[in-house]
């Protein structure tokens, strides 16, 4: 885009200050739709940037501005939720969010705008009623959540969506494409035992990998599946956020979602919940407690590099490594609860 003067570095801005850019990004990209847009609110700008939008017509939207650089998703990756949403929709009774299309029929929409750096993908979703999960964290609510999964995974199993080689393979420790910043830490950004522990941890998800690779096929998973990406709907939730979706095993998605449960003092009760929801469907994907462990350390890695990867986090990233460290080292420990205070 040509330069029209001294434009300040987006990273550099205050939060409202880079809201204020992606807003004008979502109206650039609003344009491709029929719908016209009589509010736009943010609901968060703490990774991807969405927006509540309201149309004339009193339907409510979510607007998702996909993040810029190393941790962004590839166009190709978004096409791929999208099939993969349209197909959960339309063979089973699982609750999702509807893309919504361009008026030429796009379900991705590929922007810029001034200031901000790099095209951002943008999609357009149908609004799902409902608190979020995070707010409702109930034993029934997260059993609702287990049966939720495991039918996701019986689907997964058995669909390929096109694009499907563009999509991340959790056959490593470090599944997305980005750079191996673990691999390169100091003692500025952790310290030396806590870097030893990462790599005792690495090793345990790398070990645990190998045993599964070849032996056992690798399916589709929703690869970020938590409490702040379901709603609950009295007796039934919804899941959306499906844009980390990748070739894996089960125990990896399960592990996922019980890496949020773990920093819980009834994380027990709630682990035992998803289980119960989980067996009512399909098979429980772990033949012990050791393995879910491991993947969930494989969960604070797999965070630890995107924080270091990502330009929006990479100034608080001490912060975030310490916050890992202490996770990854209750459960060397076999701790089930470690409280994570936001003074730490």
């Amino acid at each position: 885009m040509p330069s029209v003067g001294w434009v300040r570095d987006y990273y550099e801005l205050t939060e409202s200050g880079r809201v204020r850019r992606l807003r004008a990004l979502v109206m650039i990209a609003l344009h491709h739709y029929d719908l016209r847009v009589v509010r736009l609110r943010l609901i968060t700008n703490e990774t991807n940037g969405v927006f509540r939008a309201d149309a004339a017509d009193g339907n409510r939207y979510v607007v998702r501005v996909g993040l810029g650089g190393e941790v962004g998703h590839a166009t190709d990756v978004v096409r791929a939720e999208v099939a993969w949403l349209a197909a959960i929709s339309d063979e089973t009774d699982l609750l999702v969010p509807e893309p919504i299309p361009t008026r030429s029929g796009d379900w991705v929409v590929a922007v810029e705008a001034p200031g901000v750096p790099e095209r951002r993908n943008v999609v357009v979703f149908s609004w799902l009623s409902g608190p979020l999960l995070g707010d409702r964290l109930t034993p029934r609510n997260v059993e609702y959540c287990g049966a939720y999964v495991a039918a996701l995974h019986n689907h997964g199993a058995g669909f390929v969506p096109p694009y499907a080689a563009a999509l991340p393979r959790y056959d490593r420790a470090l599944p997305f494409e980005e750079t191996d910043h673990l691999a390169r830490l100091d003692d500025r950004q952790l310290a030396r035992a806590g870097r030893a522990r990462f790599r005792e941890a690495r090793a345990r998800v790398e070990e645990a990998i190998a045993a599964r690779r070849g032996a056992v096929p690798m399916q589709l998973l929703h690869g970020d599946f938590h409490p702040w990406n379901v709603k609950v709907q009295r007796s039934r939730i919804a899941a959306f956020d499906f844009e980390d979706l990748m070739w894996g095993w089960p125990i990896q998605d399960v592990a996922t979602t019980l890496y949020y449960f773990h920093g819980d003092p009834d994380y027990q009760i709630l682990a035992n919940a998803f289980a119960e929801g989980y067996r009512s469907v399909a098979p429980w994907p772990a033949a012990d407690q050791s393995e879910i462990d491991t993947f969930l350390m494989g969960r604070a890695l797999v965070l630890a590099n995107y924080v270091l990867a990502s330009a929006e986090l990479r100034d608080r990233s001490a912060y975030w490594l310490r916050r890992f460290d202490r996770r990854v080292s209750a459960l060397l420990e076999g701790i089930d609860y470690m409280p994570l205070p936001d003074s730490e």
